[in-house]
């Protein structure tokens, strides 16, 4: 009888300590997550502007200044992605109209597959990243 009385307080206990997850986040993530968002959407308005540098140092800039931001950070790494993706393809085009003036054809030809494959690489890892992606 000690046993199941000890049995159903315990599983009594174990079944009103567990409550649903709520978004109880602390006051630092949550200063750190809205910063961090603007981060981002300034970000992400200097990607469509085409100033990949820019870009590329606020999410930097977000990844290093809200360390608690983890649903930024997260983001931060597609956006950083798609940030490598447009320069590669960006570069693609200016080897494209840089061809017809080059006499050395190997080297051209070495750069243009070397960016084709860093543009290939960038859109493989943008695809596994969107699969990968939580909320935290």
């Amino acid at each position: 009888m000690r046993y199941f009385s000890f049995i159903l307080f315990l599983s009594s206990f174990l079944l009103f300590s567990c409550k649903p997850s709520s978004n109880k986040w602390s006051s630092v993530r949550q200063l750190d997550e809205a910063q961090g968002q603007e981060l981002l959407k300034r970000s992400r308005a200097q990607l469509t502007a085409k100033k990949y540098d820019e870009a590329e140092r606020t999410i930097k800039e977000l990844r290093k200044k809200y360390p608690l931001a983890l649903t930024a950070r997260e983001e931060a790494i597609l956006l950083l992605d798609s940030v490598h993706l447009a320069r590669s393809s960006k570069e693609l085009l200016l080897i494209d109209t840089d061809c017809e003036n080059v006499a050395d054809v190997d080297s051209l030809r070495r750069e243009l597959e070397d960016v084709v494959m860093q543009k290939n690489f960038y859109m493989r890892k943008l695809k596994y990243d969107k699969t990968r992606i939580k909320r935290h």
